[in-house]
């Protein structure tokens, strides 16, 4: 067998890959293996899988499909991978090869990073998150958290807010976002807006892509097919009654009409 495939996805920008050894579900859920934050992405829209040595990738019926260069994709009908095979997403493309880990590539560990860099793509240049100084004399002083940081110190100074392994705070990656750990204590998460005091004055973290990147929990499948209207029941209609101004009409042209008879019998 293969040493796996490798995803290249991409958006409006550089593509982002990721290497795959297993079978992985790529989906909107944020419990998919690769996770495609996106609305038009089903939470469990594609099946990668290898099977006999051969691997192989499947619509799982999503909602809005899957297109191929031929045209749509025939949803839970295995399509071989081969050297190379192209697939589209609406403006997501997606390109398997059979290959070894690229040296540039995402592991499935850095789902959550992987999610930060598309969104970004294709939202457009909203920026890192950063955490900034907003009281004391570094006032105003800002650091960006990469969105391949994994954990780093934080060091304030009078004048600057900087990086260093010196420090009783740290910022660690939390999933998709990012946690503060305070010496040995237990990270957590933080929120876009979120305070935290250090050494004496106030810092504030900011992420511009949060709201994007909510997990969304795993629906009910049922819930992605297509509403339709339900269907009518006769039986519960309401009597139809005969309008009054029809009636009283026709009953005025018999009146005339037997008046006019009436006239012509005398």
């Amino acid at each position: 067998m293969t040493t796996g495939v490798t995803l290249s996805i991409r958006g409006t920008g550089d593509p982002v890959q990721v290497h795959i050894d297993r079978a992985v579900v790529v989906g909107r859920a944020s419990t998919s293996d690769v996770w495609l934050p996106f609305d038009f992405v089903s939470s469990r829209h594609l099946r990668v899988f290898p099977e006999n040595d051969v691997w192989y990738v499947e619509d799982l019926g999503s909602t809005n499909g899957t297109t191929s260069p031929n045209g749509p994709v025939v949803p839970n009908t295995p399509m071989r991978i081969g050297p190379k095979l192209e697939l589209a997403i609406q403006n997501l493309v997606l390109e398997f090869s059979q290959s070894a880990p690229p040296a540039a590539a995402f592991t499935l560990a850095l789902s959550g990073s992987i999610a930060r860099q598309l969104v970004a793509e294709v939202a457009g240049p909203t920026g890192y998150a950063f955490i900034e100084v907003m009281t004391g004399p570094a006032m105003g002083a800002r650091v960006e958290l990469q969105d391949a940081l994994q954990r780093v110190g934080l060091h304030l100074s009078n004048a600057s807010l900087g990086f260093s392994d010196e420090s009783e705070h740290f910022v660690v990656r939390d999933g998709e976002g990012f946690g503060l750990q305070i010496g040995e204590a237990k990270a957590r998460r933080l929120r876009s807006g979120e305070r935290f005091q250090m050494q004496g004055a106030e810092l504030a973290f900011f992420d511009p892509l949060e709201a994007q990147l909510s997990p969304i929990p795993e629906p009910d499948p049922e819930s992605e097919v297509p509403v339709t209207a339900p269907p009518i029941d006769a039986s519960a209609q309401p009597d139809k009654k005969i309008p009054l101004v029809p009636l009283l009409g026709l009953a005025t042209v018999v009146g005339i009409a037997v008046l006019i008879l009436s006239l012509f019998l005398v």
